[in-house]
C-alpha cells in the first residue's frame, strides 16, 4: 500500500494552529486590498479612472472583448463573435479580455437587464489574490510562522513584473501561475496531510480558468501540471496507472475546454505570429538582479524597450540569497536535489522563456540559430519572456520561506528588511501605476463626439480596418481604432475593424469589396485613408453623404445615409479634395516619407519598404487630376518585379480609365523604367490600373513565415513628364 493511499488526510492541513493560519490568510488578502486602494483608489474600483472609462490600446481591446461577448447571444463555440471583424468574424480569446468574465456579463444582462462594468473589481481581485498566492506558495515551502510569511506577501503584490502589467486586464491574473507553482511544490508533501488527488484536481481547475483567461497563462499552468505529475510519479506518491489516468483525464478536460472556447477554430483562421520575435521578446536573465528606477536607483530606466520579459527579484530577496548561502551553504543544494524533478521542469520553462537570444540587461550575451522547423512552433507564444513568471515568483518566495526555516531567530528582522526594500523599490512603479490609471490619454475625437457618431447605429465600418492599416504603435490613427472599437463594443455594434492578438483579416478582399459599398440606414462608415475613399467613390458628387474630420495633420471621412449636420464638440467640414492634381515635372513618391497616399486608390501595401512600396493583390490603382492640356504627356514609372523560382516571369496589364494601354513582361528582378502615354481626351480624372494574375504572398511561397502581402510590383516613383516622342 503506497503512502498516497494509506494516508487518509484532508488536503493542505497545517501543523500551525488553525487560528494562526486563518489569520495569516486574512492578513495576506488584506495586504493585497490595501495596496490596491493605496495605489489606485476607490474611484478606480467604481470605474471612474480614465484608464477604465476612456481606454485606449490594449485595455480598450480587452474591454471590447468583454462587452461584445456580454452583448452576444449564446452560440457554439461559446466565445465566438461572428459579428465582430466582419466578414471573417473573430473569437473573444483573441481579444484578451478575460473571456469568462464576458459570460458573466451576459448572464447579468439576461437576468438583471444590464451589462456591468467589472474591470475595477477585476483588478481588485487580481491584487488581492496576487498577495495571497505568494503567501500560499511560501507556505508550501515552510509551514511554521504563517503570520510572518503573510506579512512578506506584500513582496508579491509590489513585484515589478506585476505592477507594470496594469495595461493588460488578463495579464494581471498572475496569481494563476503562482497558485499553480505552489500546488506543484506541494507534491513533495504528499502523504504529510496533503492529498495528491486534491493537488491535481485544483491544478486542473486552474488550467481551465487560465485557458479561459489568456493563453499565456494557460501555458504556464500547463507546465505546472506537468511538473506536479512528474514529481508525484518520480517520488512514487502515485504509480504509473494513476499517473496515466490523471494525465488522460486532464487532457480530456483541457481539450474540451479548448474546443468549447473555439481556440482551434480561431487559430486555424488566423495568421501565425512572427517567429523572429520569440528571441526579441524573451526573458532577460539580467533583469533578476538589475534594478529598475526607484527612490533607491533614480537614474535607472523604469521601462526598457521590452519589459514584458523582465522579472526583478528585489534587493531584499537578493540579500536573503546571499545571507542564506553564507549561513547555510547547502540549503539551496538540498532544496534543488530534494525536488530535482520539479527543478528540471522549471529549468525547461526557464530555457524556453529565455529564447535563443540571451541578454543580460541591454547586452546580448549569446545567441544561437533555431532549426527551420522549430521557428514557427516556438514563435507561436511570441512574447515567451512572460512565461518566466511561475519560476520568478518561486525564486522570490523560496529565500523568504527558507530564511524563516533556517534562520528562525533572525526571521522577523529579515522579513522586515525584505518588506522595506520592496516598498522602497516600488516607488517609481507605484507612480507609473497611478499615472497610467488617472491620466487620460489624448484622443483626436472627443469621447462625447465619438459616442454621438455611433448613437442609434447597428453597425460601424472602418476602411482600411485595423489590421489593414495599423499605423505606428502609438499613432493617433491607432488610438482612433481603439477608441471606435471600445465604443462599438459598449453599444453592441457589429464592426469590420477589430484589434486582435492574431490577424484574421483578408485585406485584399476588403479592398475588392469597397466599390460595392452602400450607405445603408443605421450604419456608419469611416475612411481613415484617402486611398480607401477613392476606391469606394468614383466622383466627388458621391461624397455628399460624407463629412471630413481632422485627425492630427490628416483628415478622415465619416459617411452615413442619415448623417447629422452637426455634432457637439466635433469640427467637421464637407468632404472634398478626393483627387490630387499632378503637374508635369511632379512625381508620386512611394518611399516611406513620400506622397503616394495622395494618389493611390487601393491595391498597395499600407506600409512602405523604405524607398519603395509593393502592390498588394492582383489589382492596384493610382488616380490623379492631369493638367488641362494633356497632349504629349506621359507617366514614367520606376518599378521592380517580384520574381522567385516559382514565379520566374511576371505579366502586368496597364489600363488607363478602363482601356488597355500597355502590357508589360518582366523576367529579371531589377529596377526598370516603364512609360505609358496619356491620351489628350482622357478626361478630368486619370485612373491607372495595374492587373496581375499571379500574386502569391511570400508566406504562401515559403519565403517568409509572416509576410501575408500578395506582392507584384514595387513602385519607387511615377513622374508626369512631357513626351519625349
Amino acid at each position: 500500500m503506497t503512502a498516497a493511499t494509506s494516508v487518509q488526510a484532508q488536503p493542505f492541513v497545517d501543523r500551525a494552529s488553525i487560528a494562526a493560519v486563518a489569520a495569516a490568510h486574512v492578513l495576506s488578502i488584506a495586504i493585497g486590498a490595501a495596496v490596491f486602494f493605496y495605489l489606485l483608489g476607490f474611484g478606480f474600483l467604481t470605474g471612474q479612472a480614465p484608464f477604465l472609462a476612456t481606454p485606449v490600446w490594449d485595455v480598450a481591446t480587452e474591454q471590447s472583448g468583454y462587452f461584445w461577448l456580454a452583448n452576444e447571444s449564446w452560440r457554439w463555440p461559446i466565445f465566438a463573435l461572428p459579428h465582430v471583424n466582419l466578414p471573417e468574424g473573430t473569437n473573444a480569446v483573441f481579444l484578451g479580455g478575460v473571456p469568462w468574465l464576458g459570460l458573466m456579463g451576459r448572464l447579468s444582462r439576461e437576468v438583471f437587464g444590464y451589462v456591468p462594468q467589472p474591470f475595477g473589481l477585476w483588478y481588485l481581485v487580481c491584487y488581492v489574490l496576487q498577495a495571497h498566492s505568494l503567501f500560499f506558495l511560501m507556505r508550501q515551502i515552510e509551514r511554521e510562522r504563517p503570520l510572518l510569511l503573510a506579512c512578506a506577501s506584500i513582496v508579491g503584490v509590489l513585484a515589478y513584473a506585476f505592477l507594470t502589467r496594469l495595461g493588460h486586464l488578463a495579464l494581471c491574473a498572475q496569481f494563476l501561475p503562482v497558485y499553480a507553482a505552489g500546488l506543484a511544490v506541494a507534491t513533495k508533501r504528499e502523504g504529510e496531510g496533503v492529498s495528491w488527488r486534491a493537488i491535481l484536481f485544483w491544478l486542473g481547475v486552474l488550467n481551465v480558468i487560465a485557458l479561459w483567461t489568456f493563453a499565456y497563462l494557460a501555458i504556464m499552468t500547463l507546465f505546472m501540471f506537468g511538473a506536479a505529475l512528474v514529481n508525484l510519479l518520480w517520488w512514487r506518491r502515485i504509480d504509473i496507472r494513476q499517473a496515466l489516468f490523471a494525465g488522460g483525464a486532464f487532457t480530456f478536460i483541457l481539450a474540451l475546454a479548448t474546443w468549447s472556447a473555439g481556440y482551434l477554430e480561431a487559430v486555424a483562421h488566423s495568421s501565425l505570429a512572427n517567429p523572429t520575435s520569440y528571441g526579441e521578446l524573451g526573458f532577460n536573465p539580467g533583469s533578476l538582479v538589475l534594478p529598475p528606477q526607484s527612490i533607491l536607483f533614480p537614474t535607472q530606466n523604469l521601462l526598457e524597450d521590452w519589459w514584458g520579459g523582465q522579472f526583478y527579484l528585489g534587493l531584499g530577496v537578493i540579500a536573503l540569497y546571499v545571507l542564506l548561502m553564507l549561513a547555510s551553504p547547502h540549503v539551496f543544494v538540498r532544496a534543488v536535489l530534494g525536488n530535482w524533478p520539479l527543478a528540471c521542469v522549471f529549468a525547461a520553462l526557464t530555457i524556453y522563456a529565455t529564447s535563443n537570444m540571451i541578454y543580460f540587461g541591454s547586452d546580448l550575451v549569446w545567441s544561437y540559430s533555431l532549426p527551420e522547423w522549430a521557428s514557427p512552433i516556438v514563435g507561436m507564444a511570441r512574447a515567451g519572456g512572460r512565461l518566466i513568471w511561475p519560476v520568478g515568483y518561486l525564486l522570490m518566495a523560496a529565500p523568504i520561506a527558507l530564511a524563516v526555516r533556517e534562520l528562525p531567530k533572525a526571521a522577523t528582522g529579515l522579513v522586515v528588511m525584505v518588506v522595506a526594500f520592496s516598498v522602497a523599490e516600488a516607488t517609481s512603479t507605484a507612480r507609473f501605476v497611478r499615472e497610467t490609471a488617472w491620466v487620460a490619454f489624448p484622443v483626436e475625437i472627443p469621447w462625447s463626439a465619438a459616442g454621438a457618431l455611433l448613437e442609434g447605429k447597428s453597425k460601424v465600418q472602418v476602411f482600411p480596418s485595423f489590421w489593414c492599416n495599423l499605423g505606428d504603435e502609438v499613432s493617433p490613427l491607432r488610438a482612433l481604432h481603439s477608441q471606435l472599437q471600445i465604443l462599438s463594443a459598449r453599444a453592441g455594434l457589429a464592426t469590420n475593424s477589430t484589434a486582435t492578438a492574431r490577424q484574421m483579416k483578408d485585406c485584399v478582399r476588403e479592398m475588392e469589396r469597397l466599390p460595392d459599398l452602400t450607405m445603408a440606414p443605421n450604419e456608419l462608415t469611416i475612411f481613415t485613408s484617402p486611398a480607401a475613399l477613392r476606391v469606394a467613390f468614383d466622383k466627388e458628387a458621391d461624397l455628399r453623404q460624407c463629412r471630413q474630420v481632422q485627425l492630427g495633420q490628416k483628415p478622415i471621412h465619416v459617411c452615413a445615409a442619415d448623417l447629422p449636420d452637426h455634432i457637439p464638440n466635433l469640427v467637421w467640414s464637407p468632404a472634398r479634395g478626393l483627387w490630387t492634381e499632378l503637374a508635369p515635372g511632379q512625381s508620386i513618391d512611394f518611399s516611406v516619407n513620400g506622397n503616394s497616399a495622395d494618389y493611390t486608390a487601393g491595391g498597395f501595401s499600407t506600409l512602405s519598404d523604405g524607398d519603395f512600396t509593393w502592390t498588394d493583390g492582383p489589382k492596384s490603382s493610382v488616380t490623379f487630376e492631369p493638367p488641362q492640356q494633356a497632349a504629349n504627356i506621359e507617366l514614367a514609372m520606376q518599378v521592380f518585379p517580384f520574381l522567385t523560382p516559382q514565379i520566374p516571369k511576371r505579366n502586368v496589364r496597364v489600363l488607363i480609365n478602363g482601356e488597355l494601354a500597355a502590357t508589360w513582361e518582366f523576367e529579371e528582378a531589377k529596377y526598370v523604367t516603364k512609360v505609358v502615354r496619356l491620351r489628350p481626351d482622357s478626361g478630368r480624372l486619370i485612373k491607372i490600373t495595374f492587373l496581375q494574375s499571379d500574386t502569391p504572398s511570400p508566406k504562401e511561397l515559403g519565403l517568409s513565415q509572416v509576410d501575408p502581402r500578395h506582392l507584384g510590383l514595387a513602385f519607387k516613383t511615377m513622374t508626369l513628364q512631357m513626351s519625349s516622342n
